[in-house]
């Protein structure tokens, strides 16, 4: 599952300052360790990150996704 995980960020390798600008992102908009997949949705589009890449960088924050749009987390 790491593997995996590592693959994901190819998008966001080498790009340490984009990076940082999305974590940066996702830490002013998260509620105490939690974030909605609506919010998650727009991270990713306004800083052009796949929502795959988003969620490894929310594991790795140890942020949570709530009222997900498919139903999948509450």
């Amino acid at each position: 599952m790491e593997g995996a995980a590592l693959g994901s960020e190819v998008a966001l390798e080498g790009k340490e300052m984009e990076k940082e600008r999305v974590i940066s992102a996702i830490k002013q908009r998260a509620k105490e360790g939690r974030m909605p997949c609506a919010v998650c949705f727009q991270i990713a589009e306004e800083y052009n990150v796949s929502k795959k890449e988003l969620g490894v960088l929310l594991n790795k924050l140890g942020i949570k996704v709530i009222h997900c749009q498919l139903g999948l987390f509450k």
